[in-house]
């Protein structure tokens, strides 16, 4: 918060010295009129007045930023504007790896264009570095209950590397599927004769929905194809079509071995009457037939029956084959070529063309182990196939935690589907707020791994996708200042220096970004962003405003003060800082809706190029900054008890657990008790130490002043169970982020479990427990899992105590 410069704070003596004496008079008489001045009451009263005036002339001479000192310190401060981040989809003209430089600009920026109500907002790349490749989405599919349904292509949406999911209805490939299988023979027309005279005998067993024929290929190769052809059923039984009565019977045999008949109903057309429309067929009176009762005189049997959008099971197939070669004992030793076909791509795009190569690689069942899935078909260009990573996005409904695993098979030259799945790495996955009464959404981006012979492959979803992208980077509304000044420090006291631009993004305004409910792969890659770089020349370099006091809000910078984390880094006079960049942002303004983001600025050089980018979804997560009224409300308007020792923050910790948490022990440390003594972490040495006290002493080496340690857990038994740990830590950083927002002096805590310990042959305690220091304590150290070590001799126990003393034998005592 900026302070305004006070009047003078310069008190008169003679004024004092009145007033005190009219003071005086009320209650002495005696000191009415003209003061003694030998009176030796009066004479200190002139004597320290004559000192309030030396001091409040003195006061005066305080230069402002002594009084804005004071006011960082209690933490008043605007709240900085904080930026949105958001997705472009990106279109290369050759494939490339997308490197963002840490110590340089990105060489790629992206901006929206300038209205009447708004400037162009620019965003920038904030991942380091990612594959990109020209690659598009060819169709989206879904799969359910075993049928094939359309779900959308990208022609209709104007970008080939964005597609949006969409119901078109069943897929009409497999109503021209058929089996093709090659017999090579040394006699052809032989063979061929042959093959004909078994189809005619099989078709007299009126097998009625199976369509067979043969013929001859090239030399010594003879050709059986078999389809699927519902309306054979009613070839032989109603030749001249519907008879009058509407009862119509159709042949439907089985194959030699199998049951299997095609899953069949009646069609859907208005043609038929509305309880026929889409009933099923129902038995004929003899066996191999079927019945479908009243049906108009007027219908014409074509196209009466309609079968599933699937294709003929592997099963089936063989079982076709097996039925001709029965007819002729000769057929039965031979193994042909079997290959499949579905039709090509009708004329409008819509249907897929990946069915046929997973078919013939028999991977369809693979595909179909889930019940509801969704298949998104990326496909390469030639000069796209090399070995490495394709970054593909999907937007699924529900929060990051609702995803679930995910295949990827690739489909390689000559037509085949590999059996063994891609690798695929989920690079981040980013939640977009619920608006207009939708449900949460998430954005997910993957990295599939391809060979070089990949042309095309197919990502298996579980569930459905809303949306599918290719080359989706990650962005944020934080652009590179290039500054240059060179300030030459002066003196030693805190000197100000004003920045080009206000909304300046430091590492307080990234940690009110992290506050939102962003996934963990989205934290990493914002922490890891490069904020600032100043070069101090003849000294060390200040990276991220390191040691460097910044109100963010107004752009005023201020070396030789300390930052927010109350580190310094000393700038002696004549010294020289060169500002070479920092980044700001456009706070509220960076909130832009989908497809705003329309431009690119890149260097001739810059690989990979992009020609086109899109944004499909908006961009969200930005905010201004605070008003002054706000903070002098947040700041100093009455309010509750704010925590400042750690006993102050164990009251409120155990406060907020309620119930849940009644007996628990709660102990927390602050940055100066860590620092001040040597403390340890259970379990010590000779046990091995497990996972939770290693990333608890890893976050402590990291861990500044603005961070708590708590640690808690019942008293006795055992520790805490991994479900209560996640919800304590879930309470406790609520109580942080409640007192952060009045004065943020500390803003995280790191919660892990304390560990209850016995005493075990050391002798009964003589003082009360539990306790942290077990320096004057002999014996041995036991904890519930059976670890055991010696007592720490020169360090405090900071996540364990001793609740148990006495002999092993006897059981101990708790005091």
């Amino acid at each position: 918060m900026r302070i305004a410069p006070p009047k003078t704070l310069k008190l008169d003596r003679e004024a004092l010295l009145r007033d005190v004496r009219e003071r005086l008079a009320e209650y002495f008489p005696a000191y009415q009129g003209d003061p003694n001045p030998t009176d030796p009451g009066w004479l200190l009263l002139e004597e320290v007045a004559w000192m309030v005036e030396m001091l409040s002339e003195q006061l005066d001479e305080y230069p402002m930023s002594v009084v804005q000192q004071f006011v960082h310190m209690l933490g008043g401060q605007l709240r900085p504007a904080h930026p949105a981040i958001g997705v472009v989809v990106v279109s290369p003209s050759s494939a490339g790896v997308m490197k963002v430089p840490e110590d340089r600009p990105s060489p790629w920026r992206f901006f929206t264009a300038q209205t009447e109500d708004r400037d162009m907002i620019e965003f920038v790349p904030i991942e380091a570095e990612v594959d990109i490749r020209p690659a598009v989405v060819d169709s989206v599919t879904r799969l359910v209950d075993g049928q094939l349904r359309l779900a959308g292509r990208p022609v209709e949406d104007g970008a080939g590397e964005i597609s949006w999911s969409r119901d078109l209805g069943t897929s009409k490939l497999f109503a021209g599927e058929y089996v093709e299988y090659h017999l090579v023979s040394a006699n052809q027309s032989e063979m061929l004769e042959r093959v004909k005279k078994a189809i005619e005998l099989l078709e007299e067993r009126n097998l009625g929905w199976l369509d067979l024929s043969c013929s001859a290929s090239g030399d010594n190769v003879v050709v059986v194809r078999a389809k699927v052809n519902l309306d054979r059923s009613f070839a032989r039984t109603a030749p001249d079509g519907v008879a009058p009565g509407g009862d119509l019977i159709g042949d439907w045999n089985s194959l030699d071995g199998s049951t299997w008949t095609p899953p069949v109903s009646v069609s859907s057309d208005g043609s038929l009457p509305p309880r026929l429309q889409g009933a099923p067929i129902m038995p004929g009176k003899e066996d191999g037939t079927l019945l479908i009762p009243d049906v108009p005189e007027e219908r014409s049997v074509e196209g009466l029956l309609q079968g599933p959008s699937a294709p003929i099971p592997s099963k089936v197939v063989d079982s076709i084959w097996k039925s001709v070669s029965n007819v002729d004992a000769k057929l039965k030793p031979l193994r042909p070529n079997i290959k499949r076909f579905v039709p090509v791509r009708d004329a409008d795009g819509q249907e897929p063309s990946w069915v046929g190569e997973v078919l013939n690689s028999q991977g369809w069942e693979r595909l179909q182990s889930l019940n509801d899935q969704t298949i998104v078909h990326v496909t390469l260009p030639h000069r796209s196939r090399k070995k490495g990573t394709v970054r593909v996005g999907l937007i699924q409904s529900g929060g990051a935690t609702d995803l679930k695993p995910l295949q990827a098979f690739g489909l390689e030259k000559g037509g085949t589907m590999n059996p063994d799945p891609l690798q695929v790495q989920d690079s981040w996955s980013l939640p977009l707020p619920a608006s207009d009464g939708l449900g949460t959404q998430t954005v997910r981006a993957l990295d599939v791994e391809v060979g070089r012979d990949t042309y095309s492959f197919l990502v298996v979803v579980d569930g459905n996708v809303l949306g599918s992208m290719v080359n989706p980077i990650l962005v944020a509304n934080v652009p590179r200042v290039p500054d240059g000044r060179e300030v030459y420090i002066e003196r030693t006291i805190p000197e100000a220096v004003t920045l080009l631009d206000r909304d300046i993004v430091t590492p307080a305004v990234m940690d009110q970004l992290l506050s939102e409910p962003l996934p963990e792969s989205i934290r990493d890659v914002l922490r890891r962003l490069p904020l600032a770089s100043f070069q101090v020349k003849k000294g060390r370099p200040i990276r991220n405003f390191r040691g460097v006091q910044l109100d963010a809000s107004t752009g005023e910078m201020m070396f030789n003060a300390p930052d927010e984390h109350g580190e310094v880094q000393v700038l002696r006079p004549g010294s020289v800082v060169e500002l070479s960049w920092y980044r700001r942002t456009d706070g509220e303004q960076g909130e832009v809706e989908a497809g705003s983001i329309e431009f690119v600025e890149q260097p001739p050089s810059a690989r990979p190029s992009f020609v086109a980018i899109h944004n499909p979804v908006g961009t969200f997560y930005g905010g201004p900054r605070e008003s002054e009224e706000s903070c002098r409300d947040r700041l100093f308007t009455p309010t509750v008890s704010t925590p400042v020792l750690p006993a102050d923050w164990e009251r409120a910790i155990r406060q907020a657990m309620g119930a849940r948490g009644r007996g628990w022990m709660v102990r927390c440390w602050g940055h100066a008790e860590r620092t001040l003594v040597s403390g340890t972490l259970w379990p010590l040495p000779p046990a091995a130490p497990d996972p939770e006290s290693l990333r608890v002493a890893r976050e402590l080496r990291r861990a500044g002043p603005e961070q708590l340690l708590v640690v808690l857990g019942p008293k006795e038994g055992a520790p805490l169970s991994d479900e209560d740990l996640d919800w304590a830590r879930s309470v406790v950083q609520d109580v942080v982020r409640r007192v952060s927002d009045r004065i943020p002096t500390i803003r995280g805590a790191i919660v892990t479990r304390f560990w209850p310990l016995d005493m075990r042959n050391g002798g009964e305690a003589k003082y009360g427990l539990p306790t942290f220091d077990a320096r004057q304590m002999s014996g041995n150290l036991i904890d519930s899992e059976g670890r055991q070590a010696a007592p720490p001799q020169a360090a405090l126990l900071l996540n364990a105590a001793v609740v148990r003393s006495g002999d092993a034998e006897a059981g101990g005592s708790i005091v």
